[in-house]
């Protein structure tokens, strides 16, 4: 980061919450240019640190500056010039199309009873360009997937014009695929066009493949670090671990550990010379099926040996050769008992 550049937003020794503090004092910065996802678990104060830093809830306690200026005493005009919040949900109102519904996000800029001007209108057309929904521009709101809903709310929130965007949850309710979309978009957002994005979100997998920052609630305070420091260092172990899952911080996801007490014929170990791929599908296909990946102390009683020759893969199941998978998986049934369904 170029200690010169000037941040977006800054935060010093910020109190939030109702009544009470959520977490200890916060101070940080943040750049243009980042896409910042806010995590913690369920009632840790995601939503309410978003508010506070749109002004829509005041501090208890510090600052927050936006653009140099302080948040809490812009009026509600000057904060859209700067800010734009997205909340969780947003109704599809009945009869409007795509185009009218944007139109919504010039409103707190230029108040609801301005005239719609060409250059306001080439705001709106340019913020569902961004989004990817032109062709999708004069169809009813109410007629667009769920993942088409929440790309229109986020161009809502880009034809405000704002270099700061928040959003809270804007994965939430979305199938796999639209989440990514989503996450994908708001990068691009971010990286293309400049501005600071931040997200609250409980979809930790994408926000450590798309965020360039983790602001974590740990239950004491906010951590601010990249998704490997927060790895590396265990922020995110000692924040999300429960007595039966823990963080894999080599996969970068959450895994059921194989513990001392637990059946030994159900660990494994993989063997492979630097076939990444044929390795990770394996695993994740042995994991599937309940077995659980070797730990210190524990002796396996699968040992798998990936070969690959002639543009083919072969798996050694205990000295056994297979061919596929499923075949891995077949015969893995015979030397133990995880749970799970047998392949096809």
């Amino acid at each position: 980061m170029n200690p010169d550049r000037a941040p977006l937003l800054e935060v010093d020794r910020l109190l939030f919450g109702y009544r009470r503090p959520l977490a200890s004092p916060l101070s940080a910065r943040l750049y243009a240019g980042q896409l910042v996802a806010v995590l913690g678990l369920n009632g840790a104060g995601k939503s309410t640190l978003l508010s506070v830093l749109a002004g829509a809830v005041a501090p208890l306690a510090g600052s927050i500056l936006a653009q140099g200026c302080s948040v809490p005493l812009l009026s509600s005009r000057q904060r859209a010039n700067t800010v734009a919040f997205l909340p969780a949900t947003l109704p599809a109102i009945p009869g409007l199309s795509v185009e009218e519904f944007v139109q919504f996000g010039l409103f707190p800029k230029s108040g609801w009873l301005a005239r719609y001007t060409p250059q306001q209108r080439r705001s709106v057309v340019n913020a569902i360009r961004i989004v990817g929904l032109q062709e999708l521009a004069t169809r009813q709101i109410v007629s667009l997937s769920s993942g088409e809903r929440q790309r229109a709310s986020i161009a809502l929130a880009l034809a405000q014009g704002a270099p700061i965007t928040l959003l809270d949850e804007p994965t939430a309710h979305l199938d796999i695929a639209a989440k990514a979309e989503i996450m994908a978009l708001l990068r691009r957002v971010a990286h293309a066009q400049r501005n600071l994005v931040v997200l609250a979100t409980h979809d930790l997998g994408i926000a450590l493949e798309h965020a360039d920052l983790l602001w974590i609630f740990t239950g004491e305070s906010v951590e601010l670090h990249t998704p490997e420091d927060a790895a590396l260092t265990g922020v995110l172990s000692r924040v999300f671990d429960t007595p039966t899952t823990r963080f894999d911080p080599l996969r970068l996801s959450f895994t059921l550990p194989l513990g001392p007490g637990d059946n030994p014929k159900c660990a494994f170990q993989l063997h492979s010379l630097g076939l990444a791929v044929a390795e990770a599908c394996t695993r994740h296909a042995l994991l599937r099926y309940g077995w659980r990946e070797v730990n210190n102390g524990c002796i396996p009683t699968l040992r798998v040996e990936i070969v690959h020759t002639q543009g083919i893969y072969r798996w050694n199941v205990n000295g056994k050769p297979c061919r596929t998978i499923a075949q891995l998986l077949q015969l893995a049934e015979t030397v133990g008992n995880p749970p799970g369904q047998h392949p096809q």
